[in-house]
C-alpha cells in the first residue's frame, strides 16, 4: 500500500489502469521479478478484473486512491 500512498501523497486524486498497472508492476520488480514478466502478470490480472465487471479504479470521498469499482449491472453497457 505504501506504493498507493507515494502516488496520492504526490498529489494524484485520480487513479487509472495505467497508474495501477504501473505500481503494481513496480512492486513486483522490487521484489525480485523481472520487469517484463510482472508487467505481463499486471495486465493479465487486470484484464481479468476487468473481465469481471470492475469498470475502473477510484478515489473514495475523502480524495485519496481507494480500491476498484464494480458496474452496477453486470449486462449493462458501459
Amino acid at each position: 500500500m505504501s506504493a498507493y500512498w507515494a502516488f496520492a501523497s504526490a498529489g494524484n486524486t485520480v487513479l487509472t489502469w495505467g497508474d495501477m498497472a504501473s505500481i503494481e508492476a513496480g512492486v513486483l520488480s522490487k521484489l525480485g521479478v523481472e520487469p517484463q514478466l510482472a508487467r505481463t502478470v499486471v495486465d493479465a490480472a487486470i484484464s481479468a478484473i476487468t473481465a469481471a465487471g470492475v469498470i475502473a479504479p477510484h478515489t473514495n470521498t475523502l480524495g485519496r486512491v481507494s480500491t476498484c469499482r464494480r458496474t452496477r449491472y453486470t449486462n449493462s453497457a458501459v
